[in-house]
């Protein structure tokens, strides 16, 4: 997909992410599953007994095979399918003939009898299936009680019986009444016919004797052969024009043939091979004797030889000596096929002449016979058509009006029901697994979709591939470490080393925040070593140039940019560096309660009432950590933060201090970081886990980038360790924590106690 001016690519599941979902939304899953679980459960112990009795019966394959070539199809049917005999089951009147019967069955009646609606719902369960390529079919029910389901299914194959005869009577009926009127109609037609086939041999005197006189037989040979032989002389053309084309490529005059000569000679020789051609066809038409049509077929050839070698002698000598040596031989020989198509040609067209004269001739002599004798056969087969057809529909007629008055519906009952005498086994087993896969199923499709509708952010990759931006570090979110901290402090009665006028006192109402800071959980719990990475990784963004000032921003509230400012600082100053958190967040200011230290004076008097920088700078219990608050809350927090003097600040607190931390408000809320982004130089986003949407998050970065910060990277804050959102991150902190206490069990059980540098005893 497309996110603004970037692609994001599909995400891709794996093993990984579906164990990953199972873990997140494993109470979803559980509760659903458990849930079908137990009702599949309770369904299948509590499911009374069934029992099913099955009647067989074969059904015809259709009527009688020659009606299909009288019958519309509408009326005929070789074959029904199993659609047809379900379509009886489900209609009104097969239903109602099933009610009737068992409200007057006398077993049923002795066995309690049955209500219309429970008959109603009986019949809901007659099922009907029908073996592939096979007559029979199998009609069974199913009921609480033997008798029932034995007699229903009995009552269902009467009244079926008696409904498939009904239906087959109306079709009988139906085809006595289309062939009927098929009769009077064909009959019509043959008197017809035979009316105009006297009509026709009284007017014309014509009869099938002339027909069988010979004299067509011999006028379609003829035709015959003129469409021969106009078909042979337009290939010989073809060929003709094959080669003039191929001579024609030549540069001199050299496709002259056997038309281009007219010297006495070789006119005189073309007339003879006319004269004798027309003599072996006139023989041949008279049957003349072989030996004379042998003797001609030899003068023929004598003459188109003799003719052949002067055409050619006289086409070569008056253009060979023109030629090059190289092509003589090609010249020649198509020259020569040339002259001996044309021969071919001129044989063609003088047996055409012949044939077309002789056709004439006849047509003449005898005409309209053609015509007479193919209205004659029109006639007579028009007289035989109708007669054959009225034969037929008078016997299928016939035939139509047995089948009505003895016809059986088409349905023979070959296996009779029984008493069932045992129920249908329940395979508990089965439904048992069938309840768990749809549990898991349904349980695991709920959880997809609560997934898809979640758009907030829970992984790196998430960040990654929606921001383009790289994750700096993950914090764990572990409420048993918070809780843990806070029954310290309560246990031994310590007190947080602020100043209240100069004397350490204990806060009744200690932030919430502060039991989440690192030197309350301990140097050995996960949640410290994951700001120790965080700290690492920042060290190394730039080795050459180490990073002066951060500024810490988030799109939300509630992201826990705050509490990451304090510790981050809190981790850089155990390094022994000199640190200081700038709180620039003038409208909710925390950072002064979570250290519990004066809110004032703070940046607001430094920027606005020009008090001194070392005024403003406040000591932490933390060595080497200090604090300047927000301050006195002003009514234009913007406009302040935009100052020269705040310019000012940020580079003169850079020379004295090895690390300063801004903590700004979200993105979203106001624009007071846009205005000191560009000024501090780097920005560092915070991302709760599972709390804010991508896109909201995609809007404070775009924004960012608008004032060209420089964000070096993102910190997924709140990631969970025991809900999912990747293995990586879940078993990282376990392996983490598993090695830093592992073997203290028994430094646990010392009566020794070190107490945090944060607190000091009363």
């Amino acid at each position: 997909m497309t996110e603004g001016n970037r692609t994001v690519a599909a995400k891709e599941w794996t093993l990984e992410d579906y164990i990953d979902l199972a873990l997140r939304r494993k109470y979803l899953i559980l509760v659903v599953f458990v849930a079908v679980f137990i009702i599949v459960l309770a369904y299948s112990f509590t499911r009374p007994d069934i029992y099913s009795a099955t009647v067989t019966f074969s059904t015809e394959m259709g009527q009688d095979a020659g009606l299909s070539s009288v019958m519309p199809y509408r009326y005929y049917q070789m074959s029904k399918p199993v659609e047809y005999y379900l379509a009886v089951m489900n209609s009104g009147l097969y239903r109602d003939k099933i009610i009737k019967a068992a409200a007057t069955d006398s077993i049923l009646l002795a066995h309690g009898g049955l209500s219309a609606d429970e008959t109603y719902g009986l019949i809901g369960r007659i099922g009907l299936s029908k073996e592939e390529y096979s007559e029979l079919m199998y009609m069974s029910v199913t009921a609480n009680d033997p008798v029932v389901a034995y007699r229903i299914v009995d009552i269902a194959a009467t009244a079926y019986k008696d409904r498939s005869r009904e239906i087959q009577e109306e079709e009988a009926r139906t085809t006595v009444e289309y062939v009927s009127k098929q009769i009077a109609l064909a009959e019509e037609n043959l008197e017809n016919a035979e009316r105009q086939l006297q009509e026709f041999k009284s007017k014309t005197k014509f009869t099938a004797t002339n027909v069988n006189d010979g004299i067509i037989q011999r006028l379609n040979e003829i035709e015959n052969k003129v469409t021969e032989l106009a078909t042979q002389r337009q290939l010989a053309q073809a060929n003709l024009n094959v080669y003039n084309e191929r001579l024609g490529q030549f540069e001199d005059q050299i496709s002259a043939g056997l038309w281009d000569f007219e010297t006495p000679e070789i006119v005189q020789m073309r007339r003879e091979i006319e004269e004798l051609q027309n003599k072996k066809n006139a023989l041949e038409e008279n049957n003349g004797s072989a030996r004379q049509i042998n003797q001609l077929d030899g003068d023929i050839n004598e003459r188109k030889q003799f003719l052949r070698d002067a055409v050619l002698k006289r086409s070569t000598d008056t253009s060979m000596s023109k030629r090059p040596a190289g092509e003589t031989q090609e010249v020649a020989a198509y020259q020569e096929r040339k002259i001996e198509e044309e021969l071919n040609l001129f044989t063609l067209r003088n047996q055409e002449r012949y044939y077309v004269s002789l056709r004439d001739s006849y047509r003449k002599q005898h005409p309209n016979m053609l015509e007479h004798s193919i209205e004659l056969a029109k006639l007579q087969r028009a007289k035989t058509v109708n007669e054959t057809l009225y034969n037929f529909l008078i016997q299928k007629g016939e035939e139509a009006k047995i089948k009505a008055a003895t016809g059986t519906g088409g349905v023979k009952v070959i296996s009779p029901p029984s008493i069932p005498e045992r129920p249908i086994p329940q395979n508990t087993m089965r439904q048992i697994m069938v309840g768990v896969i749809l549990g898991l199923g349904l349980g695991f499709g709920l959880a997809f979709g609560m997934d898809f509708i979640d758009k907030s952010i829970h992984t790196p990759e998430e960040i990654e591939r929606y921001l383009g931006l790289s994750v700096i570090g993950t914090i764990p979110h572990i409420d048993y470490l918070k809780n843990k901290a806070k029954a310290t402090v309560e246990k031994k009665q310590v007190v947080l080393a602020g100043r209240k006028n100069g004397h350490a006192t204990v806060d009744k109402d200690i932030n919430e925040r502060t039991f989440q800071l690192l030197p309350l959980l301990g140097s050995k719990n996960p949640l410290v070593e994951a700001y120790r990475n965080l700290r690492t990784d920042l060290q190394f963004v730039n080795v050459d140039n180490q990073i002066k000032s951060i500024m810490m921003t988030s799109a939300t509230p509630g992201e826990g940019k705050s509490l990451n400012t304090a510790n981050l600082a809190i981790s850089f100053s155990e390094l022994g560096k000199n640190v200081l958190i700038v709180d620039c967040d003038m409208r909710k200011p925390v950072q002064h309660r979570i250290f519990q230290l004066e809110k004032t004076p703070g940046l607001t008097e430094y920027l606005a009432r020009g008090q001194s920088l070392e005024s403003v700078v406040q000591k932490t219990a933390i060595s080497g950590l200090h604090l300047i608050s927000a301050g006195t809350s002003p009514p234009n927090p913007a406009e302040m933060l935009d100052s020269k003097r705040m310019t000012e600040l940020i580079s003169q607190l850079s020379d004295q201090f090895d690390l300063v931390i801004y903590d700004t408000p979200p993105l979203i809320a106001v624009s007071d970081p846009k205005i000191l982004a560009p000024k501090v130089g780097t920005v560092l986003l915070v991302v709760r886990a599972g709390k804010v949407n991508y896109h909201l998050v995609k809007d404070a970065f775009s924004r960012l980038a608008k004032v060209d910060a420089k964000v070096i990277g993102a910190v997924l804050n709140g990631v969970g360790t025991k809900k999912g959102y990747g293995y990586y991150y879940r078993y990282n902190y376990y392996y983490n924590s598993e090695y830093y206490t592992s073997g203290e069990s028994k430094q646990r059980r010392k009566k020794s106690y070190s107490k945090p540098q944060l607190f000091k005893t009363r």
